[in-house]
């Protein structure tokens, strides 16, 4: 999938792991998860999606997801710290911000 999408962590590739992870291994049901620009490479996708998703590769999928997950709620979280002190979040150290 990384050979065609340009951010593998956009909405749609995010989509696209999230319904593998569910189960859902149907090249054509996943590649129409597409949005954007992306659903001009649906036939790309396809391609890219077929293959083998064994219930232990789904678990350490899972395991990824998750993690990109937890990452994207603590910048979010950064943001906030950042937009409350009027700075902008390169600005900010983590040595100097007290947990919520």
């Amino acid at each position: 999938m990384a050979s065609v999408v340009s951010d593998i962590s956009g909405q749609s590739s995010m989509s696209m792991l999230r319904a593998i992870v569910e189960g859902n291994t149907d090249p054509q049901e996943l590649s129409k998860l597409a949005k954007g620009s992306l659903r001009e490479k649906e036939e790309a996708l396809r391609r890219a999606l077929k293959g083998s998703k064994a219930k232990h590769q789904r678990r350490m999928l899972y395991f990824t997801v998750r993690h990109v997950d937890e990452l994207t709620q603590l910048i979010a979280q950064l943001d906030e710290d950042a937009k409350k002190r009027n700075l902008p979040a390169s600005k900010l150290s983590c040595w100097t911000l007290s947990p919520a």
